[in-house]
């Protein structure tokens, strides 16, 4: 999943298991709140640690959407 905020872009990828979380401060500090496990992610533009944290929830959205979506759908 990727999502932007502001001049900031977090990419987000499972990883296989037993990886744990791969990710700088703020992503790291927001997937471990969120109770996220092996977890790849990477950050471009600005490192700004309140908008990778804003992205960061973005993507969370995101994937949570998705979840919900296919639960519809089954």
């Amino acid at each position: 999943v990727e999502e932007r905020f502001a001049a900031t872009t977090v990419l987000l990828k499972p990883a296989s298991t037993g990886t744990s979380l791969i990710a700088g401060s703020s992503v790291r500090s927001v997937l471990d709140l969120a109770g996220y496990q092996n977890v790849i992610s990477k950050t471009h533009g600005s490192t700004c640690k309140i908008n990778t944290a804003y992205a960061t929830i973005k993507c969370l959205e995101q994937v949570s959407k998705r979840i919900i979506d296919n639960q519809q759908h089954e």
